[in-house]
């Protein structure tokens, strides 16, 4: 069976890499998936020496790459002997000789340079880390559970509760005593907040006028009152309460959240499950002129 490996040349950033991995990892699952649920991870740090589960195997090959020498499958299930396209559907790999998959390239060195995979950024390597914490069980031999997801199914009954902080410590405490084998189970509210904070799904804080009539954003950032309605941005101290013995804070009449766009966008286009729905619009969408789809109509034309 003839086996398409051209887009191991490509860069790590062509769609056609992101799915030729993909196809890659079916064919490791289904041929080398070992009863642990491991497989050999052929990224260019790791080169067949460290075992993974698939999920961390297809992170390191998207933003490592594939270890260069590795035309041969061997590793992964496939037979020495078995027909490999390397350069394309009319090309393959032949007599052990690595060049023929370069045959087409005006600049070899060029190619190597594009394929070299930058580090990935503070916030990507959070989130990484994240991922990889999440294959960790709760407990040994939890299956439904890890304690990320055991972490924010937490903080979501407390949200949904409205349950107090200090009520959600002494449960978080009373989880840990109980159940002593979930050593990294969080003992207080702030170091739960901090394990998901980690997502980077934060939202931001606005003040806005009573009237509505503009945000304190911008030019109005520092603002003390509405240029429209020149009513003052914090309440006044007639309509707050105040402790004895309390220092006075100012209280803005209204509060805006606001959820950033850009991080969201980015955690859809790190998944390989989500990253090709992201791109459906550009790649696979229809232009015929026949509304399918609300970015089909005349608004939209205007973004393609």
């Amino acid at each position: 069976m003839s086996i398409d490996k051209s887009w191991m040349q490509l860069k790590l950033s062509d769609p056609k890499y992101f799915n030729g991995v993909a196809s890659f990892m079916e064919f490791a699952i289904s041929h080398a998936l070992d009863s642990d649920g491991k497989v050999r991870c052929p990224c260019r740090d790791d080169k067949n020496t460290d075992r993974f589960v698939p999920t961390t195997v297809q992170r390191h090959l998207l933003y490592r790459g594939f270890m260069e020498d590795y035309i041969v499958w061997d590793k992964h299930g496939e037979k020495e002997d078995s027909d490999s396209s390397v350069a394309g559907d009319s090309e393959n790999y032949n007599d052990g000789d690595i060049s023929a998959g370069f045959d087409q390239c005006d600049d070899v060195q060029d190619l190597i340079e594009e394929c070299i995979q930058q580090d990935p950024n503070r916030d990507a390597q959070k989130f990484y880390k994240l991922l990889d914490e999440s294959e960790v069980p709760l407990y040994p031999g939890c299956e439904k559970y890890s304690n990320l997801s055991f972490t924010i199914n937490l903080m979501h009954i407390k949200s949904t509760g409205n349950m107090s902080n200090k009520a959600f410590d002494q449960l978080l405490k009373l989880l840990k005593e109980a159940f002593p084998m979930c050593d990294k189970l969080p003992t207080s509210n702030y170091r739960a907040k901090k394990i998901v904070e980690e997502l980077g799904l934060h939202y931001e804080r606005i003040d806005a006028c009573k009237n509505d009539c503009v945000i304190y954003y911008g030019d109005l950032v520092d603002a003390k009152s509405c240029p429209t309605c020149k009513l003052s941005r914090w309440k006044t101290p007639s309509t707050t309460t105040k402790k004895k013995g309390e220092k006075s804070k100012k209280i803005p009449w209204k509060v805006l959240r606001y959820f950033p766009i850009t991080s969201r966008l980015q955690r859809l286009f790190m998944s390989s499950k989500t990253a090709p729905d992201m791109r459906w619009h550009f790649e696979d969408r229809v232009k015929d002129g026949v509304l399918r789809h609300p970015s089909d109509a005349e608004a939209w034309k205007s973004f393609d």
